[in-house]
């Protein structure tokens, strides 16, 4: 997986570690108080997983990215980020201090999935 920092939106994401399977990005943005950046979330990206459902991903971020074109952009971006084919199959769970919500792909590239 590439370890590359990148604006998704306006939240820029760096590389905060990693294993041979996953990396975590730490989400910061830009803020009018003494401190030029602060932390907003992180998200964290495990891939390949075993099972159908290849690309686990897990984030937490605020609120206001919680509408499903914000949500399909962050999945988009880092796929991208990470290397990881735009056409993988995936779960995502987002979560904020007030709610959580996810989205996935079952089907895979070849039109199988797990699911009914």
């Amino acid at each position: 997986m590439n370890t590359t920092e990148a604006t998704i939106l306006d939240i820029k994401a760096s590389p905060s570690f990693r294993t041979a399977t996953s990396i975590s990005f730490s989400l910061s943005r830009r803020s009018k108080s003494l401190c030029p950046e602060r932390q907003v979330g992180w998200i964290d990206v495990h891939f390949p997983c075993v099972g159908h459902i290849k690309t686990q991903v897990r984030v937490l971020i605020p609120e206001e990215y919680l509408e499903p074109a914000k949500m399909a952009t962050v999945i988009k971006s880092i796929l991208a980020i990470a290397g990881i084919p735009e056409d993988e199959t995936y779960e995502a769970t987002f979560v904020t201090p007030a709610a959580v919500t996810g989205m996935s792909r079952r089907t895979d590239r070849h039109g199988m999935t797990d699911s009914l």
